[in-house]
């Protein structure tokens, strides 16, 4: 459900415009092969730019999916219905206790390990951080069999460029030996303004081959990329969203896609995005209602902040954000745990208060339950002035009726100071240590590991 519902007539108005700004501005697509199949579908081309017409338009999104599902070995998840959400993607720097370092192949595994314990997150993804304190170079293939053997969750692979995407589409195929499934999810980026480059188009056409679900996603800065206005950016993101989506189709009809903006807002003192800033999340029910409009999944959100240490500001913005993208049912949320500095920096113990704060934000947005009872009878025989104490339905029913969170401080003052003074950063560092400690490898078969022994030799 969508719970910030906008007006269909901004929806429709913001359609309109981009329909315009498609179709006498253009898009350009820097490969001249998809240009050459454009043209041979009857669309005005002039060089790389190609213009499509609201009957182009129409015709090539008449039968866009609104849901479909990704499997990893027994486990489904279903994009398009509830909300799907996913960890952290391409953080160069760790944070922790001891310091600021360079991610190493330790944390990419201790963050995949948390990936497949989560009780938050339903996907893991390939590209979790970026591994620069290694002498071993780790290629695309390498992480997405890393992925694969540590977590059974399904994957989010790499779609950057055609040989990372095919890298890792390939070896996610191999893996599952299922073909005829939906095994991997790509996420691939405009080049804002209205532009496709070679990498982004040849790494679209990767997962469109394969007929495997991707995502087309904007992520443009206003005032830089994008025109000032929030209205503006939206309406261009949405030209440069269904660009892509209609290139899927002309290509091959069917594939399904996901209509994705990570668009944030901007700082002008610094001309920096700041995913952070209430702007990004005014934008996310707008960016809702544009997917429900073309009957399509909608991707957008997570926990962004622009803070470089847990604090105030990390907790406000992560909140906001996060709240938005569950309140109007994005259908996937990523970079939902443990980033920092504009999804620059990871930190393990934000990773596990961000899954807090999703299992808190999800049981704000539940109904109360409807128990068989109604404590009709128990009200009427405590009546006047008694207590539930000792009620059974007190200790039964507790756990269910109250969510008890993990890390926030609620003990009473003299207690608190009494054992130890503790925060909630301080019980997230515990916590994650004992998480580690009891992770529990997927199962898979011995012809999977074979298949994932062949690009992780020397590795493990």
């Amino acid at each position: 459900m969508t719970h910030f519902k906008i007006d269909q007539r901004r929806i429709e108005n913001i359609h309109e415009k981009s329909l315009w700004i498609l179709e006498n501005t253009g898009v350009i697509f820097e490969d001249s092969f998809i240009v050459e199949e454009f043209k041979k579908k009857g669309f005005k081309t002039n060089g790389k730019l190609v213009y499509i017409s609201s009957e182009k338009f129409n015709q090539y999104t008449s039968e866009l999916q609104s849901h479909f599902s990704i499997i990893n070995n027994s486990n489904r998840v279903e994009i398009g219905k509830e909300s799907v959400i996913a960890g952290p993607s391409g953080s160069l720097r760790i944070t922790s206790p001891d310091g600021i370092r360079n991610p190493t192949i330790e944390d990419y595994i201790n963050i995949q390990k948390l990936n497949h314990s989560s009780q938050a997150l339903n996907m893991t993804n390939a590209n979790l951080i970026e591994i620069t304190n290694t002498d071993v170079p780790i290629e695309a293939s390498i992480k997405t069999a890393l992925a694969l053997y540590y977590s059974d969750k399904p994957l989010i692979g790499f779609a950057s460029n055609e040989i990372e995407a095919s890298a890792s589409i390939k070896l996610a195929k191999k893996f599952m030996g299922c073909p005829n499934e939906h095994y991997i999810l790509g996420i691939a980026n405009v080049m804002s303004p209205l532009t496709y480059d070679k990498d982004s188009v040849g790494a679209i056409m990767s997962y469109v081959k394969e007929q495997q679900p991707i995502c087309i996603t904007c992520c443009s800065m206003p005032g830089l990329t994008s025109p000032i206005s929030l209205y503006g950016t939206l309406v261009q993101n949405n030209a440069e969203i269904m660009g892509g989506i209609i290139m899927t189709q002309v290509i091959n009809p069917g594939t399904p896609v996901i209509y994705g903006n990570s668009s944030f807002g901007i700082d002008m003192r610094y001309a920096s995005p700041v995913p952070g800033s209430i702007e990004t999340s005014m934008m996310i029910p707008y960016i809702k209602g544009l997917a429900e409009y073309y009957g399509l999944p909608s991707r957008s959100g997570g926990s962004l902040t622009d803070s470089k240490v847990i604090d105030w500001q990390t907790g406000a913005e992560s909140t906001l954000s996060l709240s938005s993208s569950l309140m109007n049912n994005i259908s996937l949320i990523y970079h939902a745990a443990g980033e920092l500095d504009a999804l620059m920096m990871f930190s393990f113990e934000k990773f596990l208060l961000d899954e807090e704060l999703i299992l808190s934000i999800k049981r704000l947005l539940s109904a109360p339950s409807i128990a068989e009872s109604d404590y009709i009878e128990s009200i009427h025989r405590i009546g006047p002035g008694g207590n539930y104490l000792y009620e059974i339905e007190t200790s039964q029913d507790f756990k269910k009726e109250h969510r008890l969170p993990n890390f926030a401080i609620k003990d009473m003052y003299d207690n608190w100071i009494a054992e130890g003074r503790s925060t909630a950063f301080s019980k997230a560092s515990e916590a994650l240590l004992k998480r580690l400690s009891q992770y529990e490898k997927p199962s898979i078969t011995s012809e999977q590991t074979k298949i994932l022994d062949q690009y992780l030799k020397g590795i493990l």
